[in-house]
């Protein structure tokens, strides 16, 4: 057989020059943004949060912890009967992390509410509402269905997709090519492998390219048509988001070359030639882990710098893992020719994957506790949060292919003699190639449930960690219930504020079933904190006007859920109880 030429010291300069020049490059995009302190949190407004002003203001002002990306409808105002009284037109100030938007004249009085959404600096749609009062608080209208934004299902879907399509792709190329180094440096010239890191390489440029066109939609939760929108084009390329999409496909098009030179060299390779190429791909797989990290929620919140570290070593071992994964399919999936040295070549690709496996596992239990401590924040939000529920179906999903990958390796240890040569066990009686379609089972489950781990992360990246949506549900509790005693029935506006730990005040508005104030033959309050077995605290509830109640400030001493019971007596006969949660912060 022919000898392919290794790299000499002139090839050795050469590919540095190279891999210099694609750093830089890299280097410069992903530098332009500055990292952001946090996820973009409402940091105050004017007016206040549950303020009730004298007179009604000409415009609503919110101050944000970062700079953010807004649209005309970012911020809406809602008046008590559920209508808008803002000029649809939202405006960016001066300072960045300030927007406003004006008013409608002659407001009355009654209780506002201020639904806002905005684009966080790691280009992810972040919004919450507020309410606030003019003259005296009274009931709203305004509910749920009226101030969320009906995002688009295709968008969703689509931005869901092109983020997984660039998990597998990066998992292909990157995790792929550092098996071939490796595990299996002859496996370089067979054609399937070529194929399969050929099918990597276009994935990822595919998401790439689709992720940078879908993200403007997605972030401003826009149709699905305004996509492809110069504007929103435009505004996505000047966000961090942009920018790394754009250092990922400028990496892809400058490292292709250098990773096509690699796999025709690499058969023949000496020991320190494949050093060599094993260094230059797990720089280039750094390289392309930092335009995810760059640009995801590691570079946003706390601890930026440890997080983004984090982050690249959670995306390099996965994708070495996962990827090399699919490169050992192919490896127990080669045409038959001879059974008995297919299956030598399995098993020594196996054994020396299983190591490598096992150093990736180490690193994604590292980086996840840290990422899964500053993510979640907190034990409730695991199951609290959809990102924490999230959390903990990829960790059994790890936790399965881990352990189907442990028992592969043990029944190869004790089906291979520590040589190295196939052992065919007399007691099992299996002929190498019964050995190899066992092999090719046990494989084919774990890249199946690779695929799956692939796409809980894709999903992981789109959702608000729970650390943040744990601190954007901080704050009072408004909510309008409905009620019905058999004797009279309506709805009941319930309001406890601020909602931290200490005094608290509850206001209660009740309205009957025609929507006029009505006034109950007695109303009770009770609140109870069953985690700390405390309570019932009996609030004093007076009547302050027409359907209006108020107790004296409470003091409830403990954070957590607390519950509050508010008991509707219509006559001597008639009542009714209705129980609601009440979120107290420390």
């Amino acid at each position: 057989m022919t000898s392919r030429p290794v790299p000499g010291p002139a090839g050795f300069r050469r590919a540095r020059a190279l891999l210099a020049a694609i750093a830089v490059a890299v280097g410069l995009v992903l530098a332009v943004a500055a990292p952001a302190s946090a996820h973009a949190t409402l940091e105050g407004s004017a007016p206040a949060a549950n303020d009730i002003v004298s007179r009604a203001p000409s415009q609503v002002t919110l101050t944000f912890d970062e700079a953010v990306g807004v649209s005309a409808d970012s911020i809406r105002v809602f008046d008590p009967n559920g209508d808008r009284v803002d000029d649809g037109s939202t405006k960016a100030t001066s300072d960045p992390d300030v927007i406003e938007i004006g008013l409608r004249s002659g407001l009355g009085y009654g209780t506002y509410t201020v639904a806002w959404h905005v684009i966080s600096a790691d280009s992810h749609p972040v919004e919450g509402a507020f309410v606030f009062s003019v003259g005296t608080a009274s009931a709203t209208k305004v509910n749920e269905n009226t101030i969320n934004v009906k995002s688009s299902t295709a968008v969703g879907f689509f931005y869901g997709a092109l983020r997984w399509l660039g998990y597998l792709g990066y998992a292909l190329l990157f995790g792929g090519f550092a098996f071939l180094a490796v595990c299996w440096p002859g496996g370089a010239s067979d054609r399937r492998s070529f194929r399969l890191l050929a099918i990597g390489w276009t994935a990822s440029l595919a998401s790439a390219i689709g992720v940078l066109v879908v993200q403007g939609a997605y972030a401003g939760e826009l149709p699905l048509g305004s996509a492809l929108d110069t504007s929103v084009l435009s505004g996505t390329l000047g966000t961090r988001f942009g920018q790394a999409v754009v250092a990922r496909l400028l990496l892809l098009a400058l490292a292709a070359p250098l990773l096509a030179a690699t796999l025709n060299r690499l058969p023949n390779a000496t020991a320190r030639g494949r050093t060599y190429f094993v260094a230059v791909i797990g720089f280039l797989g750094v390289l392309g882990a930092a335009t995810w990290a760059a640009a995801d929620h590691a570079s946003t919140g706390i601890q930026v710098p440890i997080a983004v570290f984090s982050d690249l070593v959670h995306l390099t071992a996965m994708g070495l893992w996962l990827g090399g994964l699919a490169m050992l399919l192919l490896v127990v999936c080669r045409p038959a020719t001879d059974s008995t040295r297919d299956l030598a070549t399995a098993v020594t690709s196996v054994q020396r994957f299983s190591r490598l496996a096992l150093a990736c596992v180490g690193a994604l239990v590292a980086s996840g506790i840290y990422q899964t401590w500053r993510n979640v924040g907190s034990w409730a939000a695991l199951s609290n949060t959809p990102y924490g529920r999230m959390v903990v179906l990829k960790i059994g999903g790890l936790c399965i292919l881990a352990g189907l990958g442990w028992m592969a390796r043990d029944w190869i240890r004790r089906t291979v003699e520590h040589t190295g040569r196939v052992a065919v066990a007399q007691a099992q009686r299996m002929e190498p190639a019964g050995l190899l379609a066992k092999l090719r089972r046990s494989v084919a489950l774990e890249a199946v449930v690779a695929l799956v781990i692939l796409g809980i992360s894709s999903i992981l990246v789109e959702s608000q960690p729970g650390r943040t949506v744990e601190a954007a549900q901080t704050g009072p509790t408004n909510v309008t219930l409905d009620y019905n005693t058999g004797t009279a029935s309506g709805t009941i506006t319930i309001y406890v504020g601020p909602g931290t730990e200490g005094q608290n005040q509850t206001h209660l508005y009740l309205n009957d079933a025609k929507g006029l104030p009505y006034t109950a033959a007695e109303l009770t309050v009770q609140f109870t904190l069953p985690a700390e077995k405390v309570g019932p605290l009996n609030a004093t509830v007076i009547r302050d006007g027409p359907g209006h109640y108020v107790d004296q400030p409470l003091t409830l001493s403990f954070p957590g859920t607390w519950t509050m019971s508010v008991t509707i007596r219509s006559d001597d006969f008639d009542e009714t109880t209705l129980n609601v949660p009440v979120k107290i912060s420390p």
